[in-house]
């Protein structure tokens, strides 16, 4: 998980912002539907650096992308269980554009490309957890667009140690397990060409 968080640490000095796109991943789709409240928010940190970012950038044009990240769930998609968040916040969603048919990282890049149409000089922020970044990146290089990535959700503190901070066990396991996966994910999605996986000018440390 170290080594993830670290590939992708927050920019410095942005350019002029086109927009901000915010990932999902965030919310159960089948528990908020049953609770009818936005339920599960293990990432929550993401919407906060999404508010954060389009306060800081007020013309810039907002993006959330999900529909439901998995087989067994369906009904409502993520983006508008997001929307419905926002909302609850009291954040004004007229400039954001819902997208609800991804089913997973490379579907919410593939999406957004082709609702949006981005020009090779406009710059976007991409909003998504720290240790998902690596991948992300990845996949919306292979798609030739060039993002500016922006981490949230850090699960370390961001350095190697020989003995973990955690007191908890079952804590050590699910950062275990989570880091895992993404890197079971990064190399699927390499090796079925979905992901530009070449070695680039962020060397892991």
């Amino acid at each position: 998980m170290v080594y993830l968080e670290r590939q992708h640490p927050e920019p410095v000095g942005l350019p002029k912002v086109t927009g901000i796109i915010l990932l999902s991943g965030i919310f159960d789709n089948k528990l908020s539907e049953a609770r009818n409240t936005p339920s599960g928010g293990a990432a929550f940190e993401r919407i906060s650096t999404f508010q954060k970012l389009a306060k800081m950038y007020p013309d810039a044009r907002l993006v959330v992308s999900g529909g439901s990240g998995k087989l067994d769930q369906g009904g409502k998609p993520e983006a508008y269980i997001i929307r419905d968040h926002l909302r609850s916040t009291g954040f004004k969603d007229g400039r954001v554009i819902y997208e609800t048919l991804s089913k997973n990282t490379y579907e919410n890049a593939l999406n957004v490309q082709k609702i949006i149409n981005p020009k090779p000089e406009e710059n976007w922020i991409v909003v998504t957890s720290s240790w998902h970044l690596p991948r992300t990146a990845a996949i919306f290089k292979k798609l030739d667009w060039n993002i500016t990535t922006f981490p949230a959700d850090y699960r370390t503190y961001g350095q190697y140690k020989l003995f973990s901070p955690y007191n908890l066990f079952t804590e050590n396991l699910e950062l275990t397990d989570t880091a895992f996966k993404e890197f079971v994910g990064l190399i699927a999605y390499c090796l079925t060409g979905k992901a530009d996986c070449s070695l680039g000018d962020k060397a892991g440390s």
